[in-house]
């Protein structure tokens, strides 16, 4: 197209008889602003223009032939023969105003380039399937590609939220979706919501979950910091179960306490932070909500004694458990098997606490600061507090965190739900040694 253009411009929309299609959002461009980068599809615009104007479902087409595809619609968007008459035309209807004629210009040529591409896609379809089939009937080539290797690691990055991860895998590759080994999820709204009913304990062991106690009196000036997350460690591998080395040694957690500290810190007593809680606690208790909130606090007391001593400030880590937990995660089948695969996402869980202690002073008042308390759900950005925490924390996991997949201790092969692990600490009987 030519480099100048008019400064009367027509609202295209008003001159609009056709469905607003790719094309026709093309024609658009090029008649309001002709510069270079107005003229330029990418690949994503062309893939619309494939799948909307010419009914071509990519999702079943070989990748080879989806490129194919492209690469012949650009060279023939380029080769249009009437493009200069097009733009000469479209130009002077513009500066007349003649909005009419414009709208029947747009018409007649986007019957004459969709036509034009038409052919040409024809001509390529069977050549373009021809070679597709060359590189399907090569066995095992996609998959191979996703596993690797048997002695190979490669990292794959997925986006998924917790729902989608725990059935995100296909047990075999789907042919018919260019043997892809991921369920595809649209972006639909969900018709209805899942209510789980879940201990506090629970929610306050699940993954991503933080609980801070931050007191700043005034005009006093003493200080009381002390939080509580759960930094569970996850890995994920990408299995198939048919030829899984069930031989891997599993290894002990590091079970002692881990410390990061600055330099300079106090040294400060388990009694005396026990002795703080159980202040806090008795300061609460007119709260409507003062027994939940207690076992909140009941959480910190619990965890302190595992500290081999307390300085602040200071990080601490410790695991939960002696053994991590693995679960196998996939895709619900049709009941069809196969004699080669069964792919699933082997996930593991390391259970970990974290407990940060900021100041602490000796004397602390009787007089609760506001939103002394918080709970965050870490994963959802979602931050509670004041005289509903519980009741709004509960909410929320009942709503937005659906009942997980169950867990495996790899040391025993016991099998527990996450619910209850979550509850217990992530401890259990496991009778090793």
């Amino acid at each position: 197209m030519e480099d100048d253009s008019s400064n009367d411009v027509i609202a295209m929309d008003s001159v609009m008889p056709l469905a607003d299609g790719p094309i026709i959002q093309f024609f658009k461009r090029l008649i309001v602003n002709s510069s270079s980068q107005n003229t330029m599809l990418t690949n994503a615009q062309i893939q619309e223009i494939l799948t909307k104007e010419f009914n071509i479902d990519l999702l079943k087409l070989h990748e080879l032939e989806i490129e194919i595809y492209i690469n012949v619609l650009k060279k023939y968007l380029k080769d249009w023969p009437i493009w200069d008459d097009f733009d000469h035309t479209a130009k002077e209807l513009t500066s007349r105003g003649d909005k009419e004629s414009l709208s029947k210009l747009l018409e007649n040529h986007y019957e004459n380039l969709k036509g034009f591409l038409q052919i040409n896609l024809d001509i390529a379809k069977p050549l373009a399937a021809e070679c597709a089939a060359k590189i399907r009937n090569k066995p095992d080539n996609t998959l191979k590609k996703a596993l690797g290797p048997p002695d190979s690691i490669m990292v794959l990055e997925i986006q998924a939220t917790r729902e989608q991860l725990n059935t995100l895998v296909l047990r075999q590759p789907d042919t018919e979706k260019q043997n892809t080994i991921f369920k595809h999820f649209d972006n639909s709204i969900p018709k209805h919501i899942t209510v789980n009913t879940l201990s506090l304990d629970a929610i306050l062991n699940w993954w991503s979950v933080a609980i801070s106690i931050n007191l700043q009196w005034i005009p006093s000036g003493n200080n009381l910091f002390l939080k509580r997350e759960t930094i569970h460690k996850l890995d994920h591998v990408l299995v198939n179960r048919k030829n899984e080395n069930s031989s891997i040694t599993i290894n002990r957690l590091n079970v002692p306490t881990q410390i990061k500290t600055k330099k300079k810190v106090c040294i400060v007593s388990r009694k005396q932070l026990h002795g703080c809680l159980d202040l806090l606690q008795s300061v609460a208790a007119h709260n409507s909500s003062s027994n939940e909130i207690k076992l909140i606090l009941e959480c910190f007391k619990k965890d302190l004694t595992f500290l081999p001593f307390c300085v602040a400030p200071a990080h601490y880590r410790r695991y939960y458990s002696d053994y991590p937990y693995i679960r196998y995660l996939y895709a619900p089948t049709d009941g069809t098997h196969s004699s080669k695969y069964d792919i699933q996402l082997k996930e593991t869980v390391s259970p970990m606490l974290q407990i940060s202690t900021g100041q602490i002073d000796k004397d602390i008042d009787t007089v609760l600061p506001p939103n002394w308390l918080k709970v965050d759900c870490q994963s959802c950005k979602r931050t509670f507090y004041g005289e509903h925490l519980v009741t709004e924390l509960r909410q929320h996991f009942d709503e937005y965190h659906p009942m997980e997949p169950d867990w495996q201790c790899a040391n025993c092969q016991k099998s527990f739900s996450m619910s209850y692990l979550a509850s217990k600490y992530w401890t259990h009987d496991c009778g090793s040694t």
